[in-house]
């Protein structure tokens, strides 16, 4: 399974964000193509407490790939706007299942 990770800040304008998430795996040639719309969870608390830095995670699709592939995710967003100020990093986190 894998995992989104968002970090942002309160300069982000909107409540949510809508990510495309594309996972190639190779040498199979699968391609996958997910729209992720991210909830953010922004309160006025966090702005008090003197929190600079959200963290929000959301899981994605999963994709079957064998030992040995080659995994590619592009991630890019789907916002009118083109640059979105207070969005710090993004990250996934692939986990191993058993």
């Amino acid at each position: 399974s894998s995992v989104l990770s968002l970090r942002y800040t309160h300069e982000y304008p909107f409540a949510n964000i809508s990510l495309i998430v594309k996972q190639e795996v190779w040498p199979a040639g699968l391609v996958t193509e997910d729209t992720i719309n991210c909830r953010l969870h922004k309160t006025e608390d966090d702005e008090l407490t003197g929190v600079a830095y959200l963290n929000n995670e959301f899981p994605l699709p999963d994709v079957h790939h064998s030992e040995g592939d080659s995994l590619c995710i592009k991630i890019y967003h789907n916002m009118r706007r083109e640059s979105l100020q207070g969005i710090s990093d993004i990250g996934i986190r692939i986990e191993k299942r058993f």
